[in-house]
């Protein structure tokens, strides 16, 4: 349940009402996922197979905890539109797609809608942490990617810390990597720890996912940086990480990985290639 009561507030980057009483807190958490719980049993079959209706249920589940999210939701199309565009371009066939749990499997699912019209030959190997989450709740995300109709093309795995998440696919190879954004600190944790498992390796393309401010980002600033200030940002993001799991802290990241800038729009960069491996 902790885990969405650390996340609702960065439901797609919403402020939603936060209880100071834990209590109270994890009654509005327990409302949420019962909420969407009831809906996915009521609609199922007006949902089955129609990611479209789908989409507009959780984003009205969103509204209703904040006024302002359905405008929210909708600013997405706006950082969407230039990775789909991309997408067309190089059509990835495997995709890795980090931090399902942050929007309630919204851009997941939006993407690979998006991506379907543009070809059925991807895989997506979404990643969900499960913090403290119980069962029911765990099982609500599966439900989802289910009704959605998309589960040929997803595959959701399953981890208790990020460091637990990822380490399942320290074998595989892949094209793309999508980071779901959360906030500054816990983007940088993800892509610190897959660097450390060596998920990331030259030639691999990588892009965050819902950041607005895509110029002023930390995260865009460390793939950017040159080694010693890598360094540097990685021992500063370590004094301040927010994580409370040793294996997440013992992801160092790879200072001498080097990125560039493949695609960019008016706002910012689109997709970042990992461009080299420096000798340490």
């Amino acid at each position: 349940m902790t885990m969405l009561a650390n996340n609702m507030s960065e439901l797609l980057n919403v402020n939603v009402y936060q209880p100071k009483n834990m209590k109270a807190r994890r009654n509005l958490e327990n409302s949420i996922f019962l909420q969407l719980s009831n809906l996915l049993t009521k609609q199922q079959s007006s949902l089955q197979d129609n990611p479209q209706a789908l989409l507009s249920t959780i984003k009205n589940l969103g509204s209703a905890f904040d006024p302002d999210a359905y405008h929210k939701y909708d600013k997405l199309n706006r950082h969407f539109k230039p990775l789909l565009k991309v997408f067309k371009k190089y059509q990835p066939d495997e995709i890795m797609f980090v931090g399902v749990q942050f929007d309630l499997a919204f851009s997941l699912i939006y993407l690979a809608w998006q991506f379907r019209k543009i070809t059925k030959k991807f895989n997506i190997f979404a990643m969900l942490t499960t913090t403290s989450m119980n069962q029911d709740e765990i099982s609500v995300f599966q439900r989802l990617i289910d009704l959605s109709g998309l589960s040929q093309n997803i595959t959701l795995y399953k981890g208790q810390t990020k460091y637990q998440n990822l380490v399942q696919l320290r074998d595989y190879h892949f094209d793309w990597v999508l980071v779901n954004h959360s906030n500054e600190s816990k983007d940088l944790e993800y892509l610190k720890i897959l660097e450390t498992l060596s998920l990331v390796q030259p030639g691999l393309l990588l892009s965050k996912v819902n950041e607005e401010n895509v110029s002023k980002s930390l995260f865009n600033m460390y793939l950017l940086a040159c080694p010693i200030s890598k360094r540097r940002l990685l021992a500063n993001n370590r004094s301040v990480s927010r994580s409370q799991n040793s294996e997440d802290l013992r992801a160092t990241g790879r200072w001498n990985l080097t990125y560039k800038v493949i695609e960019k729009d008016e706002f910012g960069p689109v997709l970042f290639k990992c461009a080299d491996f420096l000798d340490a």
